[in-house]
């Protein structure tokens, strides 16, 4: 993840991969969501449409994880307790 809050110190990067490692298994539960969904629709045969739709639907869910998790970082890198060399980033 590489946000300003992130890009401050080494400390403030390793914080922020840690709070984005923990939500790894989001990124885990919606790629084999996505891949039974679209095999399903595939074996199926449902119309192109419905997979279409299906993997858009999808698609959005993954940014919408992905947003999440760039929130979530760059809130535990701010967060990070910052020494006297380093300077808290502006909000």
């Amino acid at each position: 993840m590489r946000t300003p809050s992130t890009m401050h110190s080494d400390h403030a990067w390793i914080a922020g991969h840690r709070a984005a490692l923990r939500l790894v298994p989001l990124y885990v539960v919606s790629a084999v969501v996505a891949c039974a969904a679209l095999l399903v629709g595939a074996l199926r045969a449902f119309s192109i449409g419905a997979i279409m739709f299906i993997g858009i639907a999808l698609f959005a869910t993954f940014i919408g994880i992905s947003i999440y998790v760039a929130i979530a970082a760059g809130r535990a890198a701010r967060s990070f307790d910052y020494n006297d060399d380093d300077e808290r980033p502006e909000r």
